[in-house]
């Protein structure tokens, strides 16, 4: 797992955690190698878009920070999808579609999260649980990658009814409250605790990112 180090990062010092980032912007390897240099040790890549497009840039992105792993860098890469509704192929079609554009990219990653927060899901909670399943299991049946969910309470609640059947995989949790630990955090879902807290959004940072999500784990 990540090492724990002390880091200091937008003026905050975070001692014993991990900090990590998320964005949609073309990231080049320099970039990843600064962010590294600046402390941040992991990074989440959209692989597919809430308009079920695949996200070229995102899977890019995996590339690049996948030259750091390999590099013996303190780097951390997973992914994370959103899947379409309507007009798109069914979800559990999309995890298949993204996953195939990686392997055929040669990029990687240690865990796929499922994003049960940004796009338009439908109204029934039940058909929305079934989806959530349906695609953990296409996605583990495809190389048996780690799995999470992305998402704060008042989605979770309105997509699934605050449903617990997915509380055994980890939880990315989404609040944008600017702090990096978890004291704010309320048990939904069957989750007494995220894995990680996304705490800032949008964002400029080092080495010349202009648009990042700020992430913190313990």
């Amino acid at each position: 797992k990540l090492l724990v180090v002390a880091l200091l990062a937008w003026g905050v010092t975070l001692s014993n955690a991990s900090i990590g980032f998320d964005a949609s912007e073309e990231i080049s390897v320099s970039q990843f190698m600064c962010m590294n240099n600046t402390g941040y040790q992991y990074y989440m890549a959209r692989i597919s878009k809430s308009n079920g497009q695949i996200d070229t840039i995102g899977i890019q992105n995996l590339k690049n920070a996948n030259q750091l792993t390999s590099l013996a860098f303190l780097y951390s890469v997973d992914a994370y999808l959103s899947p379409c509704f309507g007009a798109c192929s069914p979800p559990v079609d999309q995890i298949t579609t993204a996953i195939k554009a990686v392997a055929d990219a040669k990029a990687w990653y240690t865990r796929l999260w499922i994003d049960v927060k940004n796009g338009d899901w439908p109204v029934n909670q039940i058909a929305n649980q079934q989806t959530i399943l349906d695609m953990i299991n296409q996605s583990a049946s495809l190389g048996g990658y780690g799995i999470g969910i992305y998402t704060d309470m008042d989605k979770w609640q309105k997509v699934t009814g605050n449903w617990d059947g997915a509380r055994k995989y980890p939880l990315w949790w989404a609040n944008n409250n600017t702090q990096p630990n978890f004291k704010n955090f309320q048990p939904f879902g069957g989750w007494t605790s995220p894995t990680m807290h996304q705490y800032t959004l949008g964002t400029s940072g080092a080495c010349s990112m202009g648009n990042l999500n700020l992430n913190w784990s313990p």
